[in-house]
């Protein structure tokens, strides 16, 4: 009995507000327009893709097993190697001057850990900013 009472409460409350809303056209239109264009702006005009994030590289290894790695990571299209360091001096420079968005290190030592059965520690820098 108690149930019944309680859903008959709740749809009066619910024609009430249907009513009122039909009366007033502006709070109707706000219900209805707002969450639609939230759905259309995140449905389709946000891209939350990550693509073509410019890096730089400094390879110490100069081996052909980092040229293989850097040739791999850009081949995924989420970055994109624009330009080349002899040291990580420069590196930080481009990355502070926003002319790149992280930073590739390979270690000379890096190819013998990856041989080795010690794990391997690849670096980046790396720096967040919002454009």
């Amino acid at each position: 009995m108690k149930i019944i009472t309680s859903l008959s409460r709740i749809k009066a409350i619910v024609s009430k507000e249907l009513l009122q809303l039909r009366r007033d056209r502006m709070t109707f239109a706000m219900v209805v327009m707002i969450p639609l264009i939230q759905l259309i702006l995140f449905g389709y005009a946000i891209n939350t893709n990550v693509k073509d994030i410019p890096v730089a590289v400094v390879d110490h290894s100069k081996t052909a097993l980092s040229r293989i790695l850097v040739q791999t990571v850009s081949a995924t299209n989420v970055v994109k190697v624009t330009d080349y360091y002899d040291s990580i001096e420069q590196a930080q420079t481009a990355i502070a001057s926003a002319k790149v968005r992280a930073v590739f290190l390979y270690l000379t030592m890096w190819q013998t850990d990856l041989l080795s059965t010690q794990p391997l520690v690849l670096v980046y820098l790396m720096v967040v900013m919002s454009r």
